[in-house]
């Protein structure tokens, strides 16, 4: 059965430009940013992605193809005509792998369990160099997942258990059309999940994989109602990626997850990530919640995030991005923005973001670590500051401070 994607609705994201002043700041003249008030152009679900999908039906046809415990999968996969339906069986797969073709569907029965025992790379890739579109893997129920663990030898790879991409020739060729339901992805040495175009992880849990749960590129992906928690938490280089989600994709929603835990960014965006939104995610204890690096388009909304070690949301040299009726309590710092000076080569650059409608409490610092430059447009509004510290260029500043500056015009101050 060729992949259909259902139909999806939209949300308002409201921002509109509005003034420009010059002001005195610590014994400087330092411009005042252009404004941005609420109550404007809309944003919409990004395009190719799913919002509040349904479950798929975990029943397979009648005629579904078993493969029982002990099986060459692989074999007996590539055998089947595209199109086929298989059913994994009840027990522990150990060094199940396929590649599966174009729209092959994969049921599981309850217990069904597959392991790669750290010597297998992959329990589902597309063919090498080429794609595998319409490809479905569902458990056998939310209650019982299928779970996928222990693949991958390298914490350095970027190859994932559940890999739908082939990674040569560069950059790579995406699969289109994937869909993951009710799967318990776990202990792998490198990813969980690599996205590919039109592709949606629902109700699934991806956890305790040693570098990134969820990751990768495409363009149209969506996780929903998915649990992403206790990834990247070993590994010794953060920096590169780690942690819950990060996305390099075009088109991408992330609404109603579970991210917690995760010991870098629970979500992050990096190196022109283009149309972001996370709506209605419930973030904790995880070292940045939300990182937004090099990215265009991205829109943070309705989000609770308790109990970061760092910044609860860090924007750099990113722009077109809205924070918007978020809810912070009891992280280490609040909403930063920054990386002045910071382009790639799409020229994305710290510009036009919109800070609003957020509740603040006890979380630290908020506002911008540098002196952003001239023409920069930046703006903080309607948010509510319990607790915590404000920082303007560098400097700690107070909410009056603030105010005169423009900013926070209808914000609201307690400690």
């Amino acid at each position: 059965m060729p992949f259909v994607r259902p139909a999806h609705r939209s949300w308002a994201l409201h921002t509109a430009a509005a003034t420009v002043a010059v002001v005195t700041l610590f014994g400087a003249t330092a411009l005042q940013l252009t404004t941005v008030e609420p109550g404007g152009a809309a944003s919409t679900i990004p395009p190719g992605t799913v919002a509040n999908p349904s479950p798929l039906s975990a029943t397979p046809p009648a005629g579904a193809v078993p493969i029982p415990v002990g099986a060459n999968a692989r074999t007996l996969v590539a055998k089947e005509p595209p199109g086929t339906s298989f059913l994994i069986t009840t027990g522990t797969h150990l060094l199940f792998t396929v590649v599966p073709q174009a729209d092959d569907h994969f049921y599981a029965q309850p217990g069904a369990v597959l392991d790669g025992a750290h010597l297998a790379v992959t329990a589902f890739k597309p063919p090498h160099g080429g794609s595998a579109d319409g490809v479905e893997v569902i458990g056998a129920s939310e209650a019982d997942p299928m779970v996928i663990e222990d693949y991958g030898t390298s914490t350095h790879s970027q190859t994932a258990a559940v890999q739908t991409f082939s990674q040569s020739p560069a950059p790579g060729v995406y699969s289109s059309g994937w869909w993951l339901q009710w799967l318990d992805i776990t202990g792998n040495a490198s990813r969980g999940v690599s996205v590919s175009d039109d592709m949606v992880v629902l109700q699934c849990h991806v956890d305790s994989n040693t570098r990134l749960g969820i990751g990768g590129g495409g363009n149209g992906v969506t996780v929903d109602e998915s649990d992403v928690s206790d990834n990247g938490i070993t590994v010794a280089d953060k920096g590169w990626e780690a942690g819950g989600i990060k996305t390099v994709a075009d088109n991408v929603l992330l609404e109603n997850n579970t991210i917690d835990g995760n010991g870098a960014p629970g979500i992050w965006t990096d190196s022109g990530a283009t149309d972001i939104m996370a709506l209605s995610n419930h973030l904790a204890d995880n070292t940045y919640g939300i990182r937004v690096e090099i990215s265009n388009g991205v829109s943070l909304t309705g989000n609770s995030i308790i109990g970061s070690t760092q910044q609860s949301i860090l924007v750099i040299a990113s722009e077109n991005v809205t924070v918007a009726a978020n809810r912070l309590d009891d992280n280490f710092g609040g909403i930063i923005v920054g990386g002045v000076g910071r382009y790639n080569k799409t020229g994305i650059h710290l510009t036009r973001v919109t800070v609003n409608h957020n509740r603040i409490v006890n979380s630290g610092a908020t506002g911008i670590h540098q002196v952003p430059l001239p023409g920069t447009v930046i703006k903080f509004d309607y948010d509510t500051y319990i607790g915590g510290h404000l920082q303007w260029f560098g400097h700690h500043i107070t909410f009056a401070q603030l105010q005169a500056l423009g900013q926070e015009r209808h914000g609201t101050w307690q400690r």
